[in-house]
């Protein structure tokens, strides 16, 4: 059918994100503490950072285009 995958990202992001909010949120006891939630949230933030700011590590896990024979830019 000759369509850009590039229009179909919002079903991945979307489930990217829930499943960061959700073992976020899930993992530890002692919610009840700011400081600890606080720490919770940034862990995963810095880890999110570092994995979209770091050069070529994105196109290194999406192979897309030596297997599959696709063309995605990373920047969206």
């Amino acid at each position: 059918m000759r369509t850009d995958f590039v229009f179909y990202y919002f079903a991945p992001l979307v489930s990217f994100w829930f499943s960061v909010v959700y073992f976020t949120l899930g993992m530890g006891q002692g919610n009840l503490n700011a400081t600890f939630v606080i720490r919770k949230v940034a862990m995963p933030y810095t880890l999110t950072t570092t994995f979209i700011k770091i050069s070529g590590f994105l196109e290194f896990i999406f192979l897309l285009k030596l297997f599959l024979g696709l063309s995605w830019p990373v920047e969206e």
